[in-house]
């Protein structure tokens, strides 16, 4: 019997994003944007909270899209967000999804940038590129990104910030569903296998047989 033990990484349930699908601040129709949105700070050029129209984005959104509205981020211009009831500690890593947007209206698509930080010395965590070339005009795809517990190591009792941007020279990004994991165990996942090994016996039989004869003559 062999047995192999691999380690799965097992991440929390609980997001802790505020507005992760930037529903908070309620437009009334479709069509309409707000240039705020509530939990995030807008730095850049333009963006804010967008409630897409058949003429951008499929309606109903699809997922991995949720919900009514969207993040609209402009080229060089980002949204960020300070996690809240989360702190480094470096025993265990976490892990962040977000689904990015191309508009059907829009002839290029468009590049977004993800970065991760820690919130008090801006130590850089993580910095992904993300091109949607391949996603279907009016429709969005899932990101996602892992931070080890090993990339945490030097920024111990620090926050996190999540950086989300619009490449300069891009189009406008849309934004929704992100979410922000605490890796909260590391269980191990066993394999076993069992080999079995069979002996076969043959039983060879040997049979000999002897003949006399005797010829007996009187005169």
């Amino acid at each position: 019997t062999t047995t192999t033990t691999t380690t799965v990484p097992f991440y929390g349930v609980v997001n802790k994003v505020t507005n992760p699908s930037f529903e908070a601040n309620m437009l009334s129709m479709e069509g309409l944007f707000s240039t705020s949105i509530d939990g995030w700070t807008i730095s850049g050029s333009f963006g804010g909270t967008f409630r897409p129209a058949m003429d951008t984005y499929n309606i109903p959104l699809e997922s991995p899209a949720d919900g009514n509205q969207i993040a609209f981020i402009q080229p060089s211009t980002t949204i960020s967000q300070t996690i809240s009831n989360f702190i480094v500690d470096g025993t265990l890593g976490f892990r962040v999804s977000l689904a990015l947007g191309r508009r059907k209206d829009q002839g290029l698509a468009p590049v977004g940038r993800i970065i991760i930080m820690s919130s008090f010395s801006n130590t850089p965590l993580l910095s992904e590129t993300a091109n949607l070339t391949n996603v279907q005009p009016g429709s969005f795809a899932l990101f996602s990104f892992q931070v080890s517990k090993q990339s945490l190591s030097a920024v111990i009792d620090e926050g996190v910030i999540i950086r989300i941007s619009a490449e300069a020279g891009s189009t406008q990004l849309g934004v929704d569903s992100v979410v922000f994991q605490e890796q909260v165990f590391t269980p191990p996942t066993t394999h076993t296998t069992t080999e079995t090994s069979t002996t076969t016996t043959v039983l060879f039989t040997s049979t000999s047989s002897s003949t006399s004869t005797s010829t007996s003559t009187s005169t």
